[in-house]
């Protein structure tokens, strides 16, 4: 056998005698030589200069072109080719015959197929039978048969075998035909991509370096499952499971994950397979030069993937909105070609993790092909806690870290990617303090991805005083809050006027139950989608009762109206959703309303009771001016002070919490500014309400 060096198929000069026999098959049998030679002269010079075909080879003034002549002396060039074939096994690149032949193993390649598919990597790569195959013209895929049969030596049916749609080539996506449309040979012959092309060129190299660009090995995971305690029910299902998958070599398993950016998903993925001690691959969502990769192109991957990889692996489709959401047409990707989506994943070889940011618009016939399905939300405030404290406590007191705990959206990666800014800086001498730079990079990534960000050191706004004592409702607030230590679960409904201290008391009383508090106001439930609201309605539901926590519904008339007032059908189904909830929710809820009289009857029944809050009584009112008074560093409230302040009979707490506020920018002089603060802030009430309580 005949080795050349495999830096010749590269070089200026002539071509190996395969690759020139190839091109000069394709221009003698079939027909190529009409758009190769011309009636005065050879057109393709280049062409001939790379096969070596030199006609006329005297001088022009001695041996005149003729077109009859030039192609006798093809066909002659072309015959002797044929004879050194004969004598002389012509033989690929070295490093390209070895790659094929770990290739052909590895997929069980038939000598038609792994012929086609060397050949297909040269067309690719070498210029000298590119151009002898647009010699042949655009190409039909019928046409396209016959033209590798006679190019390749090989029998018309063993071609059509070869290149048939469940056949080897195709389903691990080596090379593809483009059934669409009439191209010239090269356009014809897809192959996985260009950078596969290029390295089976290449020497020594791996599997999964002749796949870079589309498949990856997954990096190393940063994370642990002991990372995501909050997990446990899911995993507990989820590991066994793959376990006897990989034992067994069970086909058609399928895991679908998904949640919102940064929830940890892939690392998630990557610390299973880190687990369960398998190699993981991931599906490229950019190629080598960082453009993306597109749909097509990516499940071409994953199905070169599905035929190459052994038996104790898993495979990484991440971002798989791509495949079947894209909606670049009517249809996305996955839907054009359903059948054999659906084939793939009742059959494939490798346990493939499909992670998405959202599983809205997935088409249910894929749903229902997916063993698991599992949702990352947002980890619970104990674990952002133990995560903050673990990753960034070397930096971080206790109140820092608790104000970040607060955030429902600090993820993991987000969190992530911020200490190890921080710990990039740490050592320079003119670096931001890094517990303020760690607390100022969350909180800005978080605004940013518009969030609801953790507040900063001194940032925070509330009133410097909170006691139920100074809330004026009909029940003992006190008093329901040590019988809900005993048993945290009710359904409450606070009604009364904006600012008498129902979201306070939700916040009071979340902190002395010991519990997170989940507030969801109106804006947060309600959805522009038909079907949204009640998805959010549920999602929240669900995320209190996982993590234990109090839920706030702050606004609850927003989507509670009286079912009997509604004119669209979608205002009696967020209703009854909420109904839904209500009647099976174990936990501890809190409903507050300012506008009592306008929600649905039904609902009010689900509350196990209902509390109004009301206007201050003078006596609370009082009582909370002198101790706003000594906070603000004022002097003590008089006789005719305390006798105006009983006058002003729409006095809520809230009334006292903005006049504080205002404080900040135009500072009170005396305890009669503070009150001329708060009259103003009555003034703008509408109302006057009818006297309640003891009035001085």
């Amino acid at each position: 056998m005949l080795h050349l060096l495999d830096d010749e198929i590269a070089s200026a000069g002539p071509v190996l005698p395969l690759l020139r026999l190839w091109a000069l098959r394709m221009l003698v049998l079939l027909d190529g030589h009409q758009m190769f030679l011309g009636q005065d002269s050879v057109r393709q010079t280049r062409l001939a200069s790379r096969i070596g075909f030199d006609y006329p080879s005297g001088p022009s003034d001695e041996i005149a072109y003729t077109r009859h002549e030039a192609l006798k002396a093809l066909r002659q060039y072309h015959a002797e080719a044929e004879a050194e074939h004969l004598t002389c096994l012509h033989a690929w690149p070295v490093t390209l015959d070895t790659n094929l032949t770990m290739l052909a193993e590895l997929a069980g390649l038939t000598h038609a197929e792994r012929l086609i598919l060397g050949f297909t990597i040269c067309l690719h790569t070498e210029e000298v039978l590119d151009e002898a195959g647009d010699c042949l013209g655009s190409l039909n895929s019928s046409k396209l048969i016959p033209v590798l049969a006679d190019t390749l030596g090989l029998p018309t049916k063993s071609v059509a075998a070869a290149l048939r749609q469940d056949g080897k080539l195709a389903r691990t996506g080596l090379v593809s035909i483009d059934h669409n449309s009439c191209t010239m040979l090269r356009g014809k012959l897809d192959l996985l991509s260009r950078a596969f092309a290029d390295q089976a060129l290449t020497p020594d190299v791996q599997l999964v370096d002749l796949l870079r660009g589309m498949v990856n090995s997954s990096p190393t995971p940063v994370l642990t499952l002991a990372d995501y305690p909050f997990l446990d029910k899911e995993l507990s299902l989820l590991l066994p499971y793959l376990r006897q998958v990989l034992a067994q070599g069970r086909p058609g398993a399928n895991i679908f994950l998904h949640g919102c950016p940064g929830t940890g998903k892939s690392e998630l993925v990557r610390a299973i397979a880190n687990h369960l001690n398998a190699a993981l691959y991931e599906i490229s969502c950019d190629n080598d030069e960082g453009d993306p990769v597109d749909a097509e192109s990516r499940l071409r991957a994953y199905r070169c993937a599905q035929g190459f990889f052994g038996r104790h692996a898993l495979l990484l489709f991440d971002e798989v909105e791509d495949v079947f959401n894209d909606r670049k047409q009517e249809k996305s990707t996955a839907q054009t070609r359903k059948a054999w989506m659906n084939r793939m994943l009742e059959s494939n070889r490798i346990p493939t993790f499909w992670v998405s940011n959202s599983i809205h618009g997935l088409d249910p016939a894929f749903l229902r092909r997916f063993d698991l399905i599992i949702e990352l939300d947002a980890p619970p405030k104990a674990y952002r806690r133990e995560l903050i404290s673990r990753q960034a406590g070397q930096w971080l007191d206790a109140d820092a870290i608790g104000r970040l705990a607060e955030s429902a959206d600090l993820s993991p990666a987000i969190l992530q990617r911020c200490t190890s800014v921080v710990a990039s800086i740490a050592n320079e001498e003119d670096a931001m303090p890094a517990a303020q730079a760690l607390e100022m990079l969350v909180h800005n990534t978080l605004k940013a991805q518009r969030c609801v960000p953790p507040s900063l050191p001194g940032k925070k706004v509330t009133p410097p005083v909170y006691d139920p004592r100074f809330i004026c409702a009909d029940a003992d607030l006190a008093a329901l809050a040590e019988q809900l230590q005993v048993r945290p679960a009710a359904r409450l409904c606070l009604y009364g006027p904006p600012g008498t201290g129902k979201t306070a008391f939700g916040r009071w009383l979340a902190s002395e139950l010991d519990r997170p508090l989940l507030v969801k106001r109106g804006s947060d439930l309600l959805s522009k989608w038909l079907g949204g609201t009640e998805q959010l309605i549920a999602e929240a539901f669900r995320e209190a009762e996982e993590n234990n926590a109090v839920l706030l519904i702050d606004e609850v008339d927003s989507f509670l109206q009286d079912r009997r007032r509604a004119q669209h059908s979608w205002e009696v189904t967020q209703v009854n959703e909420l109904l839904t909830q209500l009647e099976s929710y174990e936990g501890l809820l809190i409903a507050s309303t300012n506008l009592m009289d306008d929600l649905d009857t039904a609902a009010m029944r689900r509350f196990d009771l209902k509390v109004r809050f009301d206007y201050l009584q003078h006596l609370q009112a009082a009582e909370l001016l002198r101790r706003y008074c000594v906070t603000l560093g004022l002097d003590s409230p008089g006789e005719a002070e305390l006798r105006q302040l009983a006058r002003l009979r729409t006095l809520t707490p809230g009334d006292f919490a903005v006049a504080f506020r205002q404080s900040r920018f135009a500072p009170l002089a005396s305890s009669a500014g503070l009150l001329a603060a708060l009259e103003r802030e009555c003034r703008h009430k509408e109302t006057q309400p009818r006297g309640i309580g003891f009035i001085e």
